[in-house]
């Protein structure tokens, strides 16, 4: 029997449904996805080596979510069961108005959220919890007061959720609402227990899915019904129920107006408390830290974007039939209004769907809220979970555990939470609380919307849960953002603001009504000021606090933290060896966080034209202009949110399985050939390698890779022609197509350039290339330019080898005669090459390689070399990538192989000293160029001739003269007038005495003033060393490699 349902009472209200059936989707659809959590961890751990016994991957699924899965997480974190039951609600509390507040209330803050996020990525990357970033920079104590902040607030969320569920619930099919309580949370500890971080993103895209295309097909029945029967016979119904739905504070107290004073202060204070709820909620971080880098904002802005329509479509037309259907013979409750409790516990939804489609709205009901409610309950439990796990026991019980106890915590912690949360909302249920109040507080009478009738008169719900989680905002954010913060602000500003919050919420209850009581506090304007308070009264407390004594934090501590756990053996602490976490090291490369950068000014970007758009430029206008929707507006505003509503489906419901392909490809692929057996003879797996490797993030399943491996000038360049099938991204554009690497920690790419790189394949001073595509018909390849440290934007000696290598491949057909010249056009990140390439006898013999436009752009840059005790001037110049010239005599040195390791040390010091200084646009400083003047030859006028050692990335050597760092030199001695036009040459020496001939071969219009530009020709020669073949393997203990230095 319902909890609804009690004998002797004339309104009883049947459940529509049979106990079986609620049983039936409690139970048994919770323990189906368990067991299909359990099929898929199994089948991803077969064919892509997607471990969960890995902590890293059961918490933050190594970092490697992609776009369409954050998305709909995004979507999914955001669509609580009491989202869907309490849109509904306030549309019928404040008219129409109350949908489009309730989604503006959520959006705004959705790609806030993700600015926050991306920078917390960015600056620590390693993180599980953002409890952890409070911990490392703060201490102890103010780690302890913000996780007992967290898991407060985790919890109330949790008993939030689980409330509300288990009353629709109960109503819907007449379990006991304890039942409900209980077994909601089963399945979801059982499916969250086997797949981790996977298992929720995966399941909340599955939900996500049910729960829009139910939204869909519920918005279309209730306009298509035969009680309302198209959008302006709702608009003729709410017309008609006004009469008895007068709203105090509304236009002419009229539902079809956005004049509506009481909806702008519901909207005030859901927007105020979701950043309470979201911030202080450590399960939203934890989806975050489980993305790729590359996928955090894409996914927070779609998500936000997506998000907005469920609240105002199904709000709008779900909550206007309510309005309109509740005096109509269909409505459950006929021939008497819903009461107060029944609107508070959220069963307007219900009640419709009961109304216009019998029971098959109620199913539709029930599926949504237990898919809404297990799915935002799997991420809440997790978080729980990550907090015990790595909050408490690996800082205050054991620091030294390794991956078998940590994840043995986490599951412990699983169960643990999913018990407590469960426990907790009975006690909340017998003391009389239902899902109203654990968001809101019950209203007073003299804040609420009058009724013609009083027995439909409806509580207002308002926040005042915001007034105990929103104190911790403000500190949270400027713990990540701001380095002044201080330990005493960070803690102090938060139990202040946690005060002023509660005082102006007591004193103005007590100011408005003439006492503090539960009726006078549940008031909506003390609850808007409470929580207003809360919010912003930390930020003046902590800027003040922290002025007296600001803490200068530096940004760079974080990422000195190691926070990752590798695999290990018997639950040992593991050995310090090359991480498997190759997501983190990319995540510090230099180009890596200017990325980031220019995602969190993105995000940012994206915040505040949400909050312009959603809450200035569509609403206030209405809301000034009083204006009260005519039918043909109505028609309009309802048709548009249908739409936008039906692009939600597609975005979050379709668009994660095309951006999945790649790996749902490589699960199939690897399921039908019985998974990837490594060792399989290289002879059988390069003739069709496309077929035979896939990846999924930073997972690979095993295979071979064929390369052929030069030489220019002494400078090694090892070329990749056939990558496997998935690894190169979907760009038109070389350059686009580095973008996407550089921007995805964990990319297929980046994990093979290493493998190649690293020892024992390759060495630190290892450099190639990937062949790709050109970016168009003009080139005959492009290709992605590598080294130790990541991808590189131009490679001069690279250039000249696969000029060598197109001819003697056919690629680019010789001259037919057998000697002359041809052109290899090639795509690199930076522009267009040319390498012209002179055959003898058919067989390349040297190779004139055409760079971009060249050019000096900074003159005698004072530079303070610390270890030589000196001050030297340095030269900037722009060939494809940014070069610092250094004449060694300042430094008292001549260039000799024998100080090669004083070189590095050098060119290290001088870049770091140079810092941000010689950044140009988009271009860090990539080398530094140290140079000795030479004597020329008398007789060759124009000639100039010197020796160089390029020290390039980190600490890389170049054998070579270096190609494009000859290109930058020209456009120094153009600048200087050294050089010019035509005959004249720079003769460049290598440290091991090679040499490369640069010419200028034409001027250019420059883009810097003061500084000329010119097309630099280098020319050199390649010399073929060998074909390799290299097996892959990601179970190899060393995968991807490592270096010594």
């Amino acid at each position: 029997m319902s909890i609804y349902q009690r004998s002797g009472d004339d309104s009883v209200i049947p459940s529509p449904l049979p106990q079986s059936v609620g049983y039936g989707v409690v139970v048994a659809v919770g323990l189906v996805f368990a067991l299909g959590m359990m099929g898929v961890t199994t089948i991803l751990k077969k064919t892509i080596h997607e471990d969960n016994s890995n902590v890293e991957t059961f918490m933050v699924a190594d970092r490697s979510v992609g776009v369409g899965l954050v998305a709909s997480a995004v979507v999914s974190s955001w669509l609580w069961s009491t989202a869907l039951l309490s849109c509904v609600l306030v549309t019928y509390s404040y008219g129409i108005s109350g949908a489009f507040w309730y989604g503006a209330g959520c959006s705004t803050i959705i790609v806030f959220f993700g600015y926050l996020c991306v920078v917390c990525k960015s600056r620590i990357p390693e993180a599980h919890t953002v409890l952890e970033v409070i911990r490392i920079r703060y201490g102890n104590t103010a780690h302890l007061s913000f996780t007992f902040l967290a898991v407060v607030n985790n919890l109330l969320n949790t008993i939030n959720m689980i409330l509300g569920a288990s009353a629709a619930i109960s109503f819907l099919t007449g379990i006991h609402i304890l039942a409900s309580i209980f077994l909601l949370p089963l399945g979801v500890v059982l499916y969250t227990l086997v797949g981790g971080i996977k298992a929720t993103f995966l399941t909340d895209y599955t939900h996500t899915f049910i729960i829009l295309i139910l939204c869909c097909w519920l918005a279309i029945k209730i306009i298509t019904s035969e009680a309302v029967g198209t959008i302006g016979g709702l608009y003729d119904l709410v017309v008609a129920a006004e009469a008895q739905h007068y709203v105090d504070g509304n236009h002419n107290g009229s539902l079809l107006t956005m004049t509506s004073q009481q909806g702008i202060f519901f909207a005030i204070i859901l927007l105020v408390s979701n950043f309470g709820a979201v911030i202080m909620d450590t399960g939203y971080f934890l989806k975050a830290f489980a993305a790729s880098p590359s996928a955090v904002v894409p996914g927070y802005v779609v998500g936000g974007i997506s998000y907005f329509s469920i609240p105002w479509c199904l709000g709008t037309i779900a909550g206007m039939a309510a309005l309109g259907l509740e005096s109509s013979p269909s409505f459950p409750t006929y021939p008497r209004m819903m009461t107060s409790a029944e609107v508070t516990n959220g069963l307007a939804l219900p009640y419709v769907a009961v109304a216009v489609a019998g029971k098959g709205g109620a199913v539709a009901v029930l599926l949504m809220t237990f898919m809404a409610v297990t799915s935002t309950l799997s991420a809440q439990i997790l978080a729980v979970s990550s907090i015990l796990t790595f909050d408490v026991y690996r800082v205050y019980f054991n620091k030294s555990a390794g991956n078998k106890e940590v994840i043995r915590w986490g599951h412990l912690g699983v169960v643990i939470f999913g018990v407590v949360s469960s426990g907790f909302t009975v006690m909340f249920h017998y003391i009389g609380v239902d899902m109203g109040w654990t968001l809101y507080m019950l209203g007073t009478d003299a804040f609420l919307p009058q009724s013609a009738n009083p027995r439909i008169r409806n509580r207002i719900l308002t926040y005042v849960l915001g007034v105990l989680t929103c104190p911790g905002v403000v500190p949270m954010i400027f713990t990540i953002i701001w380095h002044k913060q201080s330990k005493l602000a960070v803690i102090s500003s938060a139990f202040l603001g946690m005060a002023t919050g509660l005082g102006v919420w007591l004193g103005s209850a007590y100011a408005f009504s003439g006492e503090v009581s539960i009726s006078s506090t549940g008031g909506t304007l003390p609850c808007m000021y409470g929580t207003v308070a809360s919010l912003f009264s930390p930020m003046v407390y902590s800027v003040a606090v922290s002025l007296v004594k600001p803490q200068n934090y530096d940004w760079k501590d974080f990422k000195e933290e190691k926070l990752a756990i590798e695999q290990d053996d018997g639950g040992k602490q593991p050995p310090v060896t090359q991480s498997k976490e190759v997501a983190v090291i990319t995540a510090l490369e230099p180009e890596g966080d200017k990325t980031q950068r220019r995602w969190a000014r993105y995000a940012l970007w994206w915040a505040i034209a949400t909050f312009i758009g959603h809450w200035v430029l569509w609403p206030l206008p209405m809301y000034a202009a009083k204006y009260t929707f005519s039918k043909q507006f109505f028609t309009a505003w309802t048709v548009v949110s249908l739409i936008w509503l039906w692009w939600t489906l597609f975005a979050v419901g379709f668009y994660p399985l095309w951006d999945g392909r790649r790996e749902i490809k490589a699960v199939l692929g690897n399921l039908w050939k019985g998974g990837v057996r490594p060792g399989d003879d290289p002879a059988h797996r390069t003739s069709n390698l496309s077929d035979q490797t896939t990846w999924t993030g930073q997972q690979m399943a095993s295979y071979w890779i064929n390369t052929e491996d030069w030489h220019t000038a002494g400078e090694p360049f090892r070329i990749v022609e056939k990558l496997p099938d998935g690894h190169l991204p979907d760009s038109s554009t070389v350059s686009q197509r580095r973008s996407a690497i550089v921007e995805n920690p964990g990319h297929p790419l980046g994990l093979l350039r290493q493998s190649l790189c690293h020892e024992p394949r390759g060495h630190a001073d290892m450099y190639g290339g990937f062949i790709t595509p050109a970016d168009d018909g003009g080139a005959h390849f492009g290709v992605l330019f590598w080294h130790k440290d990541g991808f590189s934007t131009a490679c001069g000696h690279g250039t000249i080898a696969l000029g060598f290598w197109a001819v003697a491949k056919g690629i680019v057909e010789a001259p037919a005669e057998g000697d002359g010249a041809v052109d290899v056009v090639i795509d690199v990140p930076s522009g267009r090459v040319v390498a012209c390439v002179t055959v003898i006898q058919g067989r390349p013999v040297h190779a004139d390689f055409v760079n971009v436009p060249s050019y000096q752009f900074a003159q005698a840059v004072p530079v303070v070399v610390r270890s030589r005790g000196v001050e030297v001037h340095v030269d900037l110049a722009f060939s494809g990538a940014v070069y610092a010239s250094v004449d060694v005599a300042q430094l008292g040195l001549q260039v000799e192989p024998g100080r090669y390791e004083e070189f590095i040390r050098l060119g290290r010091e001088i870049k770091s000293s140079l810092g941000t200084k010689a950044n140009h646009g988009a271009y860090d400083l990539y080398g530094v160029i140290l140079y000795e003047e030479q004597e020329s030859d008398a007789a060759n006028v124009g000639e100039v001739r010197q020796k160089n050692v390029t020290v390039f990335a980190d600490g890389q050597i170049d054998r070579s003269p270096c190609g494009s760092g000859t290109g930058a030199r020209l456009a120094v001695l153009f600048a200087q007038g050294r050089l010019g036009e035509g005959s004249s040459r720079l003769l460049h020496e290598s440290i091991i005495s090679t040499m490369f001939e640069g010419t200028i071969q034409s001027e250019q219009p420059s883009p810097v003033s003061g500084f000329p530009a010119c097309i630099p020709r280098i020319r050199g020669s390649a010399n073929l060393v060998g074909r390799m073949s290299f097996f892959i393997d990601p179970e190899d203990p060393i995968f991807p490699g490592f270096l010594l230095r």
